[in-house]
Order: structure tokens, then C-alpha cells, then sequence
């Protein structure tokens, strides 16, 4: 027999769309407060990810008190290493990821290599392949 691929769109299609829209939206929202040096990285990822201050505090058995000043851009500087260690479980990124941005041109994407618990990252550019003149 044959297979057929077929896309059905869903009855929740919108209601997905908006959710992305949305998420891109608080994305955009939240990394301009970032560059701005209005919120610290913690925060950043406490919004992205929705999640609270207490919930946070409980995640990373960090007392509530210690969580609130790792909001600002100056409590931020004070946090250790274990503690941004514990920040980088929960959000599920690298450490160092709390202390750049990297903005790539479009098409190009990274291959990422986390080690020795999300403390030091490898990254690697990853090119699509030429096209057109580029190729030759």
C-alpha cells in the first residue's frame, strides 16, 4: 500500500499560534529589559520560563530572600557559583549563558556542548552549506 501524508489542521491551531506569538512576544519584552540592565539574567529566565519567585527559591533550595536580590542587575552580581549553578539546572542552560547574548544572522545556528555540570560550554557556529555564487 501507499502512505499518503496529510496535515489536518487541529481545532486548537489558533489557540498554538497565539501561545508562540505570545512567547515570542515576552521573549523580545524581556530581552530588551536584559540589554537595558533593567532585570538580571535570573530574571529573564524566571519570566520566560512563567515561573514565581517561591517556586524558584523551592527549585533551587535558595532561601526566597537570596532569590529576590538575584533579580536585580546588582543582586546578580553577588550570586556564587553554586548558585548560579543551581539557577542553570532549573532553566536547563549553561551557567555562561547567564552572562552573554549571542545574536547570529539568519540561517546560522550552534551546536552546543555542556560539561562539568553546565559550567563550561563549548560552542560551535554551524553554517548552512553556500548557495548560489557563495558555492563556487
Amino acid at each position: 500500500g501507499h502512505c499518503n501524508a496529510q496535515f489536518t489542521p487541529s481545532e486548537f491551531t489558533e489557540e498554538i499560534d497565539i501561545y508562540y506569538q505570545q512567547k515570542a512576544e515576552r521573549f523580545h519584552r524581556l530581552l530588551g529589559q536584559l540589554e537595558r540592565a533593567e532585570i538580571s539574567p535570573i530574571r529573564f529566565f524566571l519570566e520566560y520560563c512563567r515561573l514565581d519567585g517561591k517556586d524558584l527559591a523551592a527549585r533551587t533550595k535558595l532561601r526566597f530572600s537570596k532569590v529576590k536580590k538575584h533579580l536585580t542587575p546588582d543582586g546578580f552580581r553577588r550570586a556564587t557559583v553554586d548558585e548560579l549553578s543551581a539557577y542553570a539546572r532549573v532553566f536547563n542552560v549553561a551557567v555562561a549563558d547567564f552572562f552573554y547574548l549571542m545574536k547570529l544572522p539568519e540561517g546560522v545556528s550552534l551546536k552546543e556542548t555542556r560539561t562539568f555540570e553546565r559550567i563550561l560550554q563549548t560552542v560551535e557556529i554551524v553554517q548552512p552549506p553556500p548557495v548560489g555564487k557563495e558555492a563556487l
